[in-house]
């Protein structure tokens, strides 16, 4: 990435090889905000000039519910400054991010982000409320688990685009990549 001219941070749980991974051609700074006592998985803030980004893997089930709760005092704090939030929250709205199958954990934690945390799915936001597309697959259902949400600051300034890019296909990774185009 050095030799491409970009600047990079990752950080990894250390019980997986999974993690998150920043890339840009611009600096930022970086701080984990991964809850303290987390067994599994990484929230990782990077300050970059004008903006912020929280990179985002959760954990499964329960645990998740003290990274939505992260991210809800990490929205807080960035009120004022373009915030997004981008991931795999393992988690999505119970009506429309699933097409069948068991219920999210903290579906609850996940809908919060909206209506709390005055964010707002760019997803859904560039597709339409009744639109529907898995990011990740399992043997019989398919399910919208990888995210992107955006404060109003940062919808304002960027005007942003969400789609997603169907990697999985290639069998590089069992996700789709999120892609939000902006400025």
């Amino acid at each position: 990435m050095e030799a491409r001219g970009f600047h990079h941070a990752a950080r990894n749980d250390g019980a997986t090889r999974n993690g998150t991974l920043i890339a840009a051609h611009v600096p930022f700074d970086v701080e984990s905000m991964t809850p303290l006592g987390s067994m599994a998985r990484v929230l990782m803030l990077a300050r970059f000039q004008g903006w912020n980004l929280l990179a985002s893997y959760f954990p499964q089930r329960s645990a998740k519910a003290r990274f939505f709760a992260t991210c809800k005092e990490v929205a807080a704090c960035h009120a004022r400054t373009p915030l997004v939030i981008v991931g795999d929250l393992n988690a999505g709205n119970q009506t429309t991010d699933r097409s069948a199958g068991g219920r999210f954990f903290c579906s609850a934690d996940f809908d919060a982000l909206q209506s709390e945390a005055g964010l707002v799915d760019l997803w859904r936001r560039t597709n339409g409320p009744d639109a529907r597309e898995a990011t990740w697959l399992s043997k019989k259902n398919g399910f919208r688990i990888d995210h992107a949400f955006a404060n109003k600051p940062f919808i304002t300034a960027a005007q942003p685009v969400c789609v997603y890019h169907v990697p999985r296909e290639s069998r590089a990774t069992d996700h789709s990549a999120i892609v939000v185009s902006a400025w």
